[in-house]
């Protein structure tokens, strides 16, 4: 049986999500660059998600967000489906978008869980090799500067969006806030945090690529790729997928984070047992969604330190 995922509102996340086979499908350019922040700006303000961080490579995606209604599903599902649908049209794309049971969801469980993950966001290009500078990045990315500023505007794609249908409107306004966690600090501590994360990985990054003799490939060149080229580079099989994360060195809190992610599990097990020998008043766990969204299943109140 697949391990239930836990959906708590008002936690922030990690996201990624990778495209077919790791195909380029999402070789940074105007027109995909529009598409991607106008229905990331849609969704998050249709499903009361609050957006972080975003980096937008060819063959993947990474955002931080936080769920402040537990519809992270729900955003997901349909964000997922609407640009697997524009991206097809715009790249003249047969089959999947998507590859198969890709997405990662690291529930971030500190502050500095939560800083990590934002500045590995704004960073994975440079580690990556594609360019040295963040900002010299082409396709979607987000940094520091963006954070509590004005927001995006993004105007609605002509070409894959139904204009009359009413459903679209003609721009969205996308604004980048402080997950939970780090906005409790404050924004002046917050952003020192980031700051120093910012600059460590940074370093780490760029000692990487000369580790590995790479050339930097430059924003013209990543541009140039044909979108239905693949990745080539080698990745493990099987390795494993966190769904977890308490930062640098908070082994204590990470030791607590997974202990109570195995309360969870047994209750939902004990849980979902009763309710298929027909016991519908049964009480499933605090972050259950599934069956409580799609069932009408009961769910218990959330302990005081949840």
């Amino acid at each position: 049986m697949t391990l239930p995922r836990r959906v708590v509102p008002g936690r922030a996340v990690l996201v990624t999500r990778r495209t077919l086979r790791r195909h380029f499908l999402f070789r940074p350019e105007p027109k995909l660059n529009q598409l991607f922040l106008y229905l990331v700006g849609f969704f998050t303000e249709k499903f009361g998600v609050k957006l972080s961080a975003i980096q937008v490579l060819s063959d993947h995606v990474h955002t931080v967000v936080t769920d402040e209604r537990g519809e992270l599903p729900n955003y997901l599902r349909e964000l997922h489906r609407v640009l697997a649908l524009c991206v097809k049209s715009l790249r003249k794309w047969e089959g999947p978008v998507w590859e198969p049971c890709s997405v990662s969801v690291v529930e971030l469980l500190t502050a500095e869980a939560e800083a990590q993950e934002m500045v590995y966001t704004w960073l994975n290009v440079v580690r990556a090799g594609l360019v040295r500078n963040p900002r010299d990045w082409p396709g979607v990315t987000t940094g520091l500067e963006e954070l509590s500023g004005p927001a995006i505007v993004a105007e609605r794609p002509t070409e894959y969006l139904n204009a009359d249908s009413g459903l679209w409107p003609e721009q969205v306004k996308l604004r980048l806030t402080l997950p939970p966690k780090l906005a409790e600090l404050g924004p002046k501590r917050a952003r020192q945090m980031l700051r120093d994360e910012l600059e460590r990985q940074l370093a780490e990054a760029r000692a990487h690529v000369r580790k590995q003799g790479w050339k930097v490939l430059g924003a013209r060149r990543c541009q140039k790729v044909s979108p239905y080229q693949r990745a080539t580079s080698w990745e493990p099989l099987r390795s494993g997928n966190p769904v977890l994360a308490a930062g640098r060195g908070a082994r204590t809190k990470l030791r607590e984070g997974i202990a109570d992610l195995r309360k969870f599990r047994k209750s939902y097990r004990e849980a979902l047992e009763k309710w298929c020998e027909g016991i519908r008043d049964v009480l499933f766990p605090y972050g259950t969604w599934w069956v409580v969204e799609h069932h009408g299943a009961k769910v218990a109140l959330p302990e005081p330190d949840v």
